[in-house]
């Protein structure tokens, strides 16, 4: 076969194909999941009560969607309210050992505030087990000055500070350490997170949740 032979064959290869898929395509095509042979034969009347069956479906599915999305909304909510139990209950004495609530100390380095990295004033603040929040940071100049926030989680004996939609994702981790019962300081923590922490010293004090100990912080 010479050479423009296959030139010319070429395109109506591709036009063929074309074809065959476009069939396949219409063959599989149908009304209200009717396939379109079978609609076309259909009385006016037998096209009225499949749309009719079709819609009872469809309602059928949806209620089952939105019950579905109801039941897990409600289990997340207990859960949410379990959390906010046990976390209230460290606080307060009634549950945890030594270590579940912590004082963490933040200063030198700098956060991004304001879309820029800045220094910022020292912070300090306590966290407790299955705990999250956001911790208020600013920075300040004599005549104006800006606030940003540190998202931090702590839970089963890693805290996560600057972190994100999926918690771990860009933020530093640091695991739970004996040292932390007297307090340990670590120097040039940097994170990846929204706060983009850099070259923070942050110190960590396992603290006890009864309230005749005196907190000890010392840098």
């Amino acid at each position: 076969m010479t050479t423009t032979n296959l030139k010319t064959q070429k395109p109506l290869i591709f036009v063929s194909a074309l074809v065959i898929m476009l069939f396949l395509c219409s063959c599989g095509s149908s009304h209200y999941g009717v396939p379109d042979e079978e609609w076309l034969q259909m009385s006016d009347a037998e096209k009225v009560a499949v749309i009719q069956g079709y819609n009872e479906r469809q309602r059928i599915r949806e209620q089952r969607r939105l019950e579905a999305e109801k039941r897990k909304r409600r289990a997340q909510e207990q859960q949410d309210k379990e959390r906010r139990e046990y976390v209230a209950d460290i606080y307060s004495g009634n549950r945890g050992q030594l270590g579940d609530l912590l004082r963490v100390s933040m200063k030198n380095g700098e956060v991004r505030i304001a879309g820029k990295h800045r220094s910022y004033r020292p912070v300090s603040f306590k966290i407790a087990d299955q705990e999250c929040k956001a911790v208020p940071l600013t920075y300040e100049k004599k005549y104006y000055s800006y606030s940003g926030k540190l998202n931090v989680c702590y839970a089963d004996g890693t805290l996560l500070l600057d972190t994100g939609r999926s918690t771990t994702h860009g933020a530093a981790a640091i695991t739970y350490d004996p040292a932390w019962i007297k307090g340990k300081t670590y120097m040039g923590i940097s994170s990846n997170g929204q706060a983009e922490i850099r070259q923070v010293n942050i110190q960590i004090v396992a603290i006890s949740n009864q309230r005749n100990v005196i907190e000890r912080i010392n840098w």
